[in-house]
C-alpha cells in the first residue's frame, strides 16, 4: 500500500510552462511480478483536467483476486507530474477492465507507467 510520500518536489528544471512536479508521490509500492503479468495497461489518455490510464485485467487463476494498480504520468523526460491509484476485484478465470486517472496539468506528451501491481 502506498502509505509514504516523497518529499515536496519544486517545478524541475525544463518542465513547460504550468506543468509542476508531484508534489506527494508513493514512496511504497506493491508490486509483485506475478500479478503485474495479469494487467494490461491499454490506453493512456487526457482526460477532463488531468490524464487517465487503462486497460484490463486478466485473471487466470482458480480463484478470485483483488489488483491495486499504481500508475505514473510523466514528461517525455521521465519527471513524475501525478499518480494515481485503483483497486480491481476479478472473479476466477475472468477479465475485467480498470482505470485510473488523476487531476494536474498535463505535459506534451505525458505518459502512463505501470508503476506497480500488489
Amino acid at each position: 500500500m502506498a502509505s509514504a510520500s516523497a518529499p515536496p518536489a519544486s517545478s524541475a528544471k525544463g518542465l513547460p510552462p504550468g506543468v509542476e512536479g508531484a508534489t506527494r508521490v508513493p514512496v511504497k509500492v506493491a508490486n509483485k511480478p506475478a500479478l503485474r503479468a495479469d494487467v494490461d495497461l491499454a490506453s493512456c489518455s487526457a482526460r477532463s483536467h488531468g490524464w487517465q490510464a487503462a486497460g484490463t485485467v486478466h485473471n487466470p487463476h482458480a480463484a478470485a483476486r483483488r489488483y491495486k494498480i499504481t500508475v505514473f504520468f510523466t514528461t517525455g523526460d521521465a519527471t513524475v507530474i501525478g499518480f494515481a491509484a485503483t483497486s480491481v476485484h476479478v472473479t476466477a478465470k475472468a477479465n475485467r477492465a480498470w482505470t485510473a486517472g488523476a487531476t494536474f496539468h498535463a505535459a506534451k506528451p505525458t505518459l502512463c507507467v505501470l508503476r506497480g501491481v500488489g
